[in-house]
């Protein structure tokens, strides 16, 4: 083999190597050769082990594909350079993946850390429970408990006053035995008391011959004026005696306006009837004029 000819092939072995070695970093050869001239083998040999060097630098910087793979219940710990794995088995409990969860301070959730499946709860101490309740018509919300019920108040504001009459145009006869002359029909909207009032004016006329007297009488029993009795005490009633000579005295008719008032204790939905109950004796005739009965709802 001629010299020539070994130069030529050691010259296309280096740059073989050089372009296998060019995906690296650039590597420089310490000695350059020209066409035509004798080739030295250390200078040779010294080219060689500047790309070797170079090559097995490029190896050491490179990450082949990783092929590495895990069983079931482990994770990836290291991937090498060749691409094999290093394992290592997962950090968890017994029948879940969460080994504990606390609550911060006033969040509403409370949690067993015992491990294993964690149970969330809610502290109704902290959190509110979704209001579940409503109140009536006529009624508001008081209070609201932490489990979403509620405690309902009619408020504090009374029911109106409930007022019958008769027309102001119109006389009611007292009649000469005891009988019922208005009424008044109340519903307790809740417990507590009604306050009832009577008013209007009574007109007599005497016969001038007899004595008489009439009697009024605020009452819940119908027809009821045994308040009327003389010195019976009652607080709801009015009886006036009228002489036989009271004509001679002030004339044939007489007018006085009169008031009765009543307290009744009721419970709630208590339904109750009050009367204006009235009779006279030894009079020609007896009127109320406009009489009315007022009630006012009180509540405990």
């Amino acid at each position: 083999m001629t010299n020539q000819f070994k130069l030529t092939m050691t010259t296309a072995a280096i740059l073989a190597l050089s372009s296998a070695a060019a995906i690296a970093d650039p590597v420089s050869l310490p000695h350059t050769f020209v066409s035509g001239n004798k080739a030295v083998a250390s200078e040779v040999n010294k080219n060689f082990e500047t790309l070797r060097d170079g090559i097995n630098a490029h190896d050491t910087g490179k990450q082949n594909r990783v092929s590495g793979i895990c069983p079931e219940g482990s994770s990836i710990r290291v991937i090498n350079q060749d691409g094999t794995v290093a394992c290592q088995v997962d950090n968890v409990s017994a029948g879940g993946g969460i080994s504990s969860v606390a609550g911060g301070a006033n969040s509403g959730l409370t949690t067993n850390t015992a491990g294993g499946t964690v149970t969330l709860n809610t502290d109704k101490t902290v959190l509110q429970a979704r209001i579940s309740q409503n109140c009536g018509v006529g009624s508001a919300i008081r209070s609201i408990n932490m489990d979403g019920t509620v405690i309902c108040d009619s408020g504090t504001q009374t029911s109106p006053p409930k007022i019958v009459s008769t027309p102001s145009d119109t006389w009611a006869t007292v009649p000469t035995t005891a009988a019922s002359i208005i009424s008044l029909a109340f519903t307790a909207p809740k417990a507590g008391n009604v306050l009832v009032t009577a008013t209007g004016s009574i007109t007599i006329e005497s016969t001038g011959t007899t004595n008489g007297y009439y009697c009024l009488d605020l009452s819940i029993v119908q027809n009821d004026v045994g308040g009327c009795t003389p010195m019976a005490g009652s607080k709801s009633a009015i009886r006036s005696y009228i002489p036989s000579n009271f004509s001679t005295l002030t004339g044939s008719t007489y007018g006085s306006p009169f008031t009765m008032q009543e307290v009744y204790p009721v419970t709630t939905g208590q339904s109750i009837t009050i009367y204006i109950n009235g009779a006279t004796s030894g009079l020609k005739n007896t009127y109320l004029f406009h009489p009315t009965i007022t009630a006012l709802f009180i509540p405990n």
